[in-house]
Formats: structure tokens, sequence, C-alpha cells
């Protein structure tokens, strides 16, 4: 299968791209689903559902975009013999794409075998509803990690793809191009200052199709300090082509053929409810379910050995209903430091 590449892109911005940190690899993939047992490995019992955000105003476009509780997160640290590297996914039933996505991890040891790639290959159940969007780790990876779990305080490096996407997707749409900056969250919780720099969209001929192309530029920093910028390629339906970060050692190849077909590609403004795909998933909705009967467990036998918190939290909530502050944040504030 051929690759899109990133040589027949550049002209996308007039100004010239930086050159890539890895090298095109995208030949025969092969599609699979993951398993219960797999989704175990990958942590997923372990993380709760996460709500991204990104909301900013370009202009007189508006932009609200949040994924709700639709978004699971979940995270797979993966050995090798030059350090471990750490992945993680989000699937979201908002975007609705058909297609394969290649991680590439470029070994930074001098040895021999540095010159071996290490592949993950994550692929979209055909028929479903769900997209599985790469992020990256900075700056946190441990040689030899053997934990397949990743603990939420761990997760600062990462940026909220699924929101991003969503984002890019809806700018491109919109045929919006030049600079301005947003306020993103990170899968931690903290904030993160970004700036978007939208090209003019080049016309580039691909499998007989013509596709207007768009280079989309992040440059992001982190309350940590760490900065990283972020290169995306999406047609002018919102379709991602091909995302790679600058400072890391990951890469993000999307299956073309899935940007040359437009069978199932949502609009901008369309979205699919959970709801809607969860009965039909029956190994999505036994996790789902698994999921909330852990979280719900979990909250009973809190509340059983604390009876106090349970208290707090009703008249608290009780106190919302009545009084009805405008500022529900500055209420909050107020209610638990008068506790304390």
């Amino acid at each position: 299968m051929e690759d899109i590449s990133l040589d027949l892109l550049r002209g996308c911005c007039h100004q010239k791209s930086p050159a890539p940190r890895a090298r095109n690899l995208l030949p025969a993939l092969e599609q699979f689903t993951l398993t219960e047992e797999d989704m175990c490995k990958l942590g997923f019992d372990e993380h709760l559902l996460i709500l991204d955000r990104v909301k900013c105003t370009v202009g007189e476009l508006r932009i609200n975009v949040e994924t709700s509780r639709d978004a699971v997160y979940v995270a797979a640290s993966s050995n090798h013999a030059q350090g471990g590297a750490l992945y993680a996914m989000a699937t979201t039933s908002l975007i609705g794409y058909d297609f394969n996505t290649v991680l590439e991890r470029r070994s930074q040891s001098k040895t021999k075998d540095s010159k071996q790639h290490h592949q993950s290959l994550i692929s979209v159940r055909k028929g479903s509803e769900y997209f599985m969007s790469s992020a990256v780790q900075l700056e946190t990876t441990q040689p030899n990690q053997s934990d397949w779990t990743l603990p939420l305080e761990q997760m600062e490096g990462f940026v909220s793809e699924s929101a991003n996407i969503l984002l890019m997707r809806k700018l491109t749409a919109a045929g919006f191009s030049g600079t301005f900056d947003a306020t993103l969250f990170s899968i931690s919780g903290d904030r993160a200052a970004a700036s978007y720099k939208v090209c003019e969209p080049a016309t580039v001929l691909r499998g007989g199709q013509q596709l207007r192309v768009t280079k989309i530029r992040r440059r992001i920093v982190f309350e940590s300090g760490v900065r990283v910028s972020a290169y995306a390629y999406l047609t002018d339906l919102g379709q991602l082509i091909k995302m790679w970060w600058s400072d890391s050692d990951h890469t993000a190849l999307i299956n073309p053929a899935a940007v040359l077909s437009a069978v199932r590609v949502l609009s901008p403004e369309e979205s699919i409810p959970f709801s809607a795909t969860l009965d039909t998933d029956g190994p999505m909705k036994y996790l789902f379910d698994n999921q909330v009967r852990k979280k719900l467990f979990q909250y009973k036998s809190f509340m059983a050995d604390h009876p106090e918190a349970e208290g707090l939290l009703y008249d608290f909530i009780n106190g919302i209903l009545i009084y009805k502050p405008t500022d529900v944040m500055s209420y909050a504030i107020k209610y638990f430091r008068d506790i304390i």
C-alpha cells in the first residue's frame, strides 16, 4: 500500500517545513481486533473516563469541542532493548474513520540494533465507529519498563489528541488560514499554551484524485516548561492524513486508502452519541459496563468507610440546588474553605 509522503505534502505551506524526524513506512497493514485480555494489558480498567476540551475563538469562528464522556484513555508501555517506549490511545465515537494507524518508534542507541524500528500497529475494528488517536509521551520514558499500567499522575506529557483532531477538522472544513493561540488541557488536568498556524491549502494529486491539503503547525508549551511542535496534514473534508512531532521519536501514519475514500467520513458538525454505538459493540459495551461497576464499587466502598464525606457532598449539592449560585466554582471554593 502506497504511503502519502511528506515530500509530496510540503507544498501545503509556503514556508519551508522542517525535515521529518522519521522515515515513511506504510507497506501492507494487517487489521486486528483488541481482545479483552489485550485491553486489560493496556491498563483499560486502571483509568477513568477523561473529558477532553478545546475552547477558543478564531476571528468570528467560534469553536467549542468536547468529547464529553465518549473518550476512554488507555495506555501501555512496550519493552525494547534500547529503552521502553510508551504509547497511548484514545477511543472516541466522535470521528468515525475506518483506517489503520502506525506508531513508529526509532531506536536512539548507537549500536547496530539502532537501525531496527520498533513498530506497534493499532487499528480500528471494521464496522465500528471508534477512532484510535495517538498521543506522545514527553521526557518521562523509563528504560526497560515492564509495567503495562501507566498511572494518571505520570501522564503530564500527553496532549489530548482526540480533542485537537476535532479542532483541526473544524478549522480545515471552515477554510480558515492564519495563526491563533488557544489553551489546551493535558490528560493530567494541567493546562498548556498552544500556538496554531494554519497554512493555505495546496492541491495535491494522489491516486488520480485531487486533494486539497492543509498543513497545521502547533507549538505547545506545558506548565512544566516542556515544549513540543506538532505537524498535521488534513484534507478540506477534515480527513487526517499524517501527524508527526518534533522533539519526539513517534510519528503517526494514516492509511491512504481511507483518505481517498469518502465513505463514512463525518462532517465536522456531526457527532455519533456514545449510546448509539455502545449497544451494537458487544466487547466495548462489556468493558464499559465493567468500568462503571468497578468505579461504582470503589465509590460505595469509600463512602462506607468515610460517612462524613457522603454528608459533605450531600450538603454541597443540596446547597447548589437551593441557592442556585451563578458562579458555581466560587461557591464550591467558599464552601470547602469554610469547612477547613
